[in-house]
């Protein structure tokens, strides 16, 4: 019995594209398992990921980028049947995703400004840890959507919305930064991202979003 090619002889083009279907799909179901262990894990020990020196930038990254799928997904049940998919999915980005990014932002700043200062990926590792939960929220939403029930998505969409740019960060700041620094009261952290945040905020919204608020729903409702 022969296993793969002899020495010298050619091998077919088509084995060649199997196997590398067959690697892809090994690899891309590792990955699936990985990002579920690291659910199911860090959904019931959430401050593990303070103490843990493996960064988790990857799963941050892959959880902020559902939460804007699904959120997608609910907004476009929402909307009217005339507005298309990419376009809610554009919307969730510009009015929900920016706003994550701003508190991380907001929290990547505090942690420089006042210390122990943090890495930009150490600080989306934890904050997308701690998301996780917004992200299940979003997938009820998202399901829910489909069933109709629109007053209850709308209540979970800004339960989540709250909870990721308000608590999460005032908790996370609390939780790693005022119990590393000395240079930072508690009541001076809430106050120094809820000023911070706020700002980025104001600008995004007046400047960078109103500014391209026309063209970006020209480009986006032609898809």
């Amino acid at each position: 019995m022969q296993c793969g090619a002899r020495f010298g002889e050619e091998i077919p083009q088509s084995r060649v594209v199997r196997s590398r279907k067959k690697s892809s799909m090994i690899s891309v179901k590792s990955k699936v398992k990985a990002y579920r262990d690291f659910c199911f894990h860090y959904v019931k020990y959430p401050d593990e990921i303070l103490k843990s020196d493996n960064q988790k930038f990857g799963f941050g990254v892959t959880t902020f980028l559902l939460i804007i799928l699904f959120l997608g997904v609910a907004n476009y049940k929402i909307k009217p049947t005339d507005v298309g998919f990419i376009t809610s999915i554009g919307e969730a980005f510009l009015f929900v995703g920016m706003n994550i990014l701003l508190a991380a932002a907001s929290l990547y700043l505090i942690s420089t400004l006042f210390g122990p200062p943090l890495e930009g990926k150490l600080v989306v590792s934890i904050y997308g840890t701690y998301l996780l939960p917004v992200m299940l929220m979003t997938v009820m939403a998202a399901l829910l959507s489909i069933l109709n029930l629109f007053s209850i998505v709308v209540v979970l969409l800004t339960i989540s919305f709250l909870y990721a740019v308000l608590f999460l960060p005032i908790y996370i700041l609390i939780r790693l930064l005022v119990q590393q620094s000395n240079n930072l009261m508690p009541i001076y952290s809430y106050m120094s991202y809820l000023v911070l945040f706020h700002s980025f905020f104001f600008l995004y919204m007046n400047i960078v979003l109103n500014a391209n608020m026309t063209k970006l729903i020209s480009w986006l409702t032609q898809f």
